[in-house]
C-alpha cells in the first residue's frame, strides 16, 4: 500500500504543477488588445481598448512636437499596430521618431 502511494504523489504535483501553469497562461492571454482608427475633427487617431476597456487614445502623431494628427487612416493604423505589437510582446508602448520615419509616417 506504502509502495502505491509513493508512485501517485509524484503524479499528483505534476497534475497540480501542469494546472496552476494553465491558470496562470489564462491569465495573461485574458488580457485582450484591440485596435480602432478614428476620425475626428482635425485628422485621423487611434484608440486602443484593453479588455474592452479604452486604454490608450493617441490623436496626435506620438514623438514628435506639437499636436499633429495623422494626415491618413493609413498612418494612424500603422503606428496602432505597432504600439499593439508592443503590448502584446509585454514591451513599453511607446513610439519613437526613427520608427515614425520607418513606417512611412512622417519623413526625416
Amino acid at each position: 500500500m506504502k509502495m502505491i502511494e509513493k508512485k501517485c504523489t509524484p503524479t499528483i504535483r505534476i497534475i497540480a504543477l501542469l494546472a496552476a501553469c494553465m491558470v496562470a497562461c489564462t491569465k495573461i492571454s485574458s488580457e485582450s488588445y484591440v485596435l480602432h482608427v478614428v476620425k475626428h475633427e482635425q485628422g485621423w487617431g487611434y484608440e486602443i481598448c484593453k479588455n474592452k476597456k479604452p486604454f490608450i487614445y493617441q490623436e496626435y502623431i506620438p514623438a514628435i512636437e506639437g499636436r499633429i494628427p495623422f494626415s491618413d487612416k493609413n498612418s494612424a493604423r500603422k503606428t496602432g499596430k505597432r504600439v499593439l505589437k508592443k503590448l502584446r510582446n509585454h514591451q513599453s508602448p511607446t513610439i519613437t521618431r526613427t520608427e515614425l520615419v520607418e513606417m512611412g509616417v512622417i519623413e526625416e
